[in-house]
């Protein structure tokens, strides 16, 4: 199976667009590939605890189900950029699998998947 790095840019100012990554990474992990979700951009805000349980793209699941789902499948979120952990407690961030780190940076090719 393949590795995939979903990558989402979005965060509240766009619901719709900031729940496909989720939904995404929720889906290739059901298929059995091995998924990194990466947020980035506005996407940092969806870190904070609770900003996802308000909110809900048009027609869509609502995150913070698809939140559950990634987090009950053990699929490691990055968070690249001014990460919402930072000197912040860890009561404050989903627990555990948000992993806040610098952006990735590697010499091999990856798989990227982008929904922006």
């Amino acid at each position: 199976m393949a590795t995939f790095i979903i990558s989402g840019s979005r965060g509240t100012d766009d619901p719709t667009m900031a729940t496909l990554p989720f939904m995404a990474a929720k889906t290739a992990k059901e298929q059995g590939h091995d998924v990194v979700l990466w947020l980035w951009n506005e996407a940092v805000t969806l870190g904070r605890k609770g900003t996802a349980d308000h909110v809900t793209g048009v027609n869509l699941t609502p995150l913070k189900d698809l939140l559950a789902a990634v987090q009950a499948t053990n699929i490691p979120i990055w968070v690249c950029g001014p990460a919402p952990s930072r000197g912040r407690s860890a009561g404050r961030i989903w627990s555990p699998v948000l992993r806040s780190r610098a952006c990735p940076t590697t010499s091999k090719p990856l798989l990227i998947a982008t929904a922006m």
